[in-house]
């Protein structure tokens, strides 16, 4: 069994994108709670600044990165739509779309 920290410097150890899609696919399912109780913030900060800078209901948006969909529901519970998710990981979009909040979740890689 490994540690939060292990899991995390295993993903920033990554030589690869071969590597870094293994290491995600392994994290997945500890992602979220291993990220709370690290303290991580950025979703709540993103909504943050979506909230300040686009109107309600300002649509499409695209969730870059979007992992388990942890920015996803806060935009949804915010009252925004037409969300689509995008990530390199198929084990965390699939926790995304587990959420139901994204009209579709892309499997794709930033910069491809």
């Amino acid at each position: 069994m490994t540690s939060r920290e292990e899991r995390l410097a295993a993903v920033y150890a990554a030589g690869d994108r071969e590597e870094l899609e293994r290491q995600y696919r392994s994290w997945a399912a500890h992602y979220d709670a291993d990220v709370f109780a690290m303290g991580y913030s950025v979703p709540g900060m993103v909504a943050a600044m979506t909230a300040r800078h686009l109107p309600l209901g300002a649509s499409p948006i695209l969730d870059c990165g979007a992992g388990t969909g942890l920015l996803g529901v806060l935009l949804a519970g915010l009252g925004y739509g037409r969300l689509t998710a995008m990530d390199m990981s198929a084990e965390m979009l699939a926790l995304a779309e587990r959420r139901g909040i994204y009209e579709s979740c892309r499997r794709m890689v930033l910069g491809e």
